[in-house]
């Protein structure tokens, strides 16, 4: 191994150790309550997260943290629904993104390396393309709450 090679994987290291600590913080919930006979999850409604209260409040619907089914009040069905829905496309984007920046650094690598070696080039610039291409995914996974919204009607 070369002097390039040890900084680029001296850096990727240090890339990848910052994203998973990132991960793990954003991962935290401190704010987690028990609800009725202690249990976190139960059959009579679910958790909503305060970012998703937020988030559902900002698309016209009334939720509490703790949405019960039988309450007839507010629009608890929708609200778990969309609460889903925002929690899955979050780490789809996260996931996505996070894939993109590896396959980023990667065609980087591949580029300094190339040399003369014009198939190596070809290469990086495909998966600049492809990488580009999964940012466009993820960020349009930022919108599939709306769009469940939108095709449900509520």
């Amino acid at each position: 191994m070369n002097k390039k090679h040890i900084i680029f994987i001296a850096l990727l290291l240090l890339v990848t150790s910052a994203i998973v600590f990132l991960f793990v913080l954003m991962g935290k919930d401190n704010n987690v309550k028990l609800h009725g006979s202690g249990k976190i999850a139960s059959l009579d409604g679910c958790n909503i997260t305060e970012e998703n209260v937020l988030r559902l409040h900002d698309m016209g619907m009334v939720c509490e943290p703790y949405c019960r089914y039988n309450n007839v009040d507010n629009q608890c069905g929708p609200c778990c629904l969309l609460n889903s829905t925002f929690s899955v496309s979050n780490w789809i984007f996260m996931v996505i993104l996070l894939l993109s920046g590896f396959m980023m650094f990667y065609s980087g690598y591949l580029f300094v390396m190339a040399g003369n070696n014009p198939s190596n080039i070809e290469r990086a610039r495909k998966i600049v393309i492809f990488s580009g291409v999964g940012i466009g995914v993820a960020l349009f996974s930022r919108a599939i709450p709306y769009l469940v919204k939108f095709v449900l009607g509520f």
